[in-house]
């Protein structure tokens, strides 16, 4: 609060005799009061209150330890096997695979991680088997098997006439044409491109991934009685760009008999694009028709059979033996115009001994 100053009430005037007045001299000057600045209050800032608290948020879940570091092992290490396999069965072993960095051969052979393998081919320039350089293999880069099929090859054969054999086959360690460990239950994953934008096609199909052993091991018979095929348009040998895979075995009840796609009816291999098929089967109980097979592709299931005979009393062999020999479809039709390529990456074969 500011203050207010009063001035001194002017003088009283008096009249002085004139012999009484003093001599006149300087003025004198007036008194100016002190000038007194104002006080001014404290600012007092206002009291805010308090917030409430927060309610309580849900508690914080303990942090898991770190999982322990893994020891370091030194030597020579045995390497597993590339890639996985999503529709292996728990509990299957495995005994034959090749990753194609060399041909085909018994095991500890370049390529061959598991079992026996041979290849069978006539001589040609160039080789109708030979190992090249594809760095978009999917599991087992950069070396895979080129497998050709060769112009002037006849409807349900695997060359031109005298050309003699062109294929790989085997099976687990120990394993001939026509010998084999006997599994109930068996397990393949393969890896393979249609190489190039389409394929000639011979009008009944192409045995692509060739063909399985069972029932007649030991007997003199090669491992063919089941087979697949890569369906063609059914009229004529023209170059296709998809194919549905089909497979085929000799019942032993019924004889040849073909399972189509029956869970996806789709045209699902694609020219020049690399697939994975699965495939697993079991033996049926002798006098039972009750044996099981189904494949995959890409990991969608297309065909889910479970009414096969494989065996009987007189035919009682487990699955024994693996030939891939691409015989160009069944029959009919005019001789292959063209040469083509199938590639294979990785091949992996598991099961259960019967």
């Amino acid at each position: 609060m500011s203050r207010h100053h009063t001035f001194p009430p002017p003088e009283r005037r008096h009249r002085v005799p004139s012999d009484r007045r003093a001599p006149i001299g300087p003025p004198t000057p007036p008194v100016i009061p002190p000038v007194i600045p104002p006080v001014i209050p404290p600012v007092i800032p206002p009291v805010i209150p308090p917030l409430p608290p927060a309610p309580p948020g849900p508690p914080v879940p303990p942090v898991p330890p770190a999982p322990p570091v893994p020891p370091i092992v030194s030597g020579p290490l045995t390497p597993p096997s590339s890639g996985t396999y999503p529709n292996e069965p728990a509990g299957f072993t495995p005994f034959a695979e090749l990753d194609f960095s060399g041909m085909p051969a018994k095991e500890g052979n370049p390529g061959v991680l598991r079992g026996d393998w041979w290849v069978q081919e006539d001589s040609s320039t160039p080789p109708h088997l030979s190992i090249i350089s594809d760095p978009t293999a999917p599991q087992s880069p950069p070396r895979v098997l080129s497998y050709d099929y060769t112009a002037g090859t006849n409807p349900g054969y695997s060359g031109p006439p005298g050309a003699g054999l062109r294929l790989f086959a085997g099976w687990a360690k120990g394993a001939t044409e026509s010998v084999g460990v006997e599994m109930r239950a068996y397990y393949e994953s393969t890896r393979f491109k249609m190489q190039g934008p389409d394929f000639e096609t011979q009008q009944v199909g192409v045995k692509v991934l060739g063909y399985w052993g069972v029932a007649k091991n030991n007997i003199g018979s090669l491992p063919v009685q089941m087979w697949s095929l890569f369906g063609g348009n059914g009229t004529s040998n023209v170059p296709l760009s998809s194919w549905p895979i089909h497979l085929a075995y000799e019942d032993q009840i019924l004889g040849g008999t073909a399972l189509y796609q029956n869970t996806n009816q789709s045209k699902l291999v694609q020219a020049d694009t690399w697939h994975r098929f699965e495939m697993r089967a079991t033996l049926n109980d002798i006098g039972s028709a009750n044996g099981v097979w189904k494949w995959w592709l890409d990991g969608i299931l297309i065909g889910d059979y479970s009414n096969l005979t494989f065996i009987d009393a007189s035919h009682p062999s487990g699955f024994w033996g693996r030939h891939v020999d691409g015989v160009w479809g069944g029959g009919g039709g005019a001789v292959k115009s063209r040469t083509d390529h199938v590639l294979f990456d990785h091949m992996y074969l598991s099961g259960i001994p019967k």
